[in-house]
């Protein structure tokens, strides 16, 4: 379960992921709900669209809270897990208005299903801010409707700080799964050590990082002459110029 698909970092990783798993022989299904441009197959389902995610955003601007719409795609989500009964679900992505985790969650945990879950931020903890910087909320007695981050997290979306309430879902929607059930792979130590800080994911004990890849074929070590006195560094990021990127 994935917002973007074929593009995009996020989106390029889970294709990878389920063209990996097809050539080992597994069986691989994908819900995703943004559109891209590149063909799909029968097993890459498409739950949201633009129209659908333009209105879910518009219902976040007005209410103040996120991951709290998107109930058509998310029905379409679990009609697919209860057509294909997979032994995994791995939700890998679940901002960009596509999706009610409360609902998605709840089914997942009321059926015992094992689930894995990719953090590429902090939405999973903090319920709202992707980046807490140096704010402490998260692990201590949760967001308050006064988010020192709010601005700068969500510029003009939406009218009202509604954070407090974000964190609670969140913190609700995690609660009561079987621990033996779930597996977070966050995809740094820094992630790790800020998930085992929280309260929400504190309690869950099954862990396991996992590095974004890099495509070998491009990026390898190459024999060259040069100047050894002069130092190189290579810095890949996207927007450069973002505070976060440190």
């Amino acid at each position: 379960v994935t917002a973007a698909y074929k593009k995009g970092s996020v989106g390029k990783i889970s294709n990878s992921i389920h063209k990996y798993l097809l050539e080992k022989g597994d069986e691989s299904f994908v819900c995703f709900g943004v559109e891209t441009n590149e063909p799909n197959s029968a097993n890459e389902i498409q739950v949201c669209n633009k129209f659908l995610r333009g209105l879910n955003k518009l219902k976040y601007f007005f209410t103040g809270i996120c991951f709290n719409g998107s109930n058509l795609s998310t029905k379409r989500i679990i009609k697919t897990i209860k057509r294909i009964e997979p032994d995994i679900v791995h939700i890998h992505c679940l901002n960009d208005y596509y999706l009610n985790v409360r609902k998605l969650l709840s089914y997942l945990k009321t059926h015992k299903i094992k689930t894995m879950f990719t953090l590429h931020c902090e939405h999973y903890y903090t319920g709202s801010c992707g980046y807490a910087l140096a704010c402490n909320k998260w692990k201590e007695q949760g967001c308050d409707n006064q988010c020192p981050l709010f601005h700068r997290e969500f510029k003009h979306l939406p009218l009202f700080d509604r954070t407090r309430k974000m964190f609670k879902n969140m913190n609700e929607a995690f609660s009561g799964f079987d621990n033996q059930n779930l597996l977070f792979c966050p995809c740094t130590p820094w992630l790790e050590e800020r998930m085992r800080e929280s309260i929400t994911l504190s309690k869950y004990t099954n862990i396991i990082p996992v590095l974004n890849g890099a495509d070998e074929k491009i990026f390898h070590y190459y024999k060259a002459e040069r100047d050894n006195q002069k130092k190189i560094i290579l810095y890949v990021t996207p927007r450069f110029n973002d505070p976060v990127k440190g």
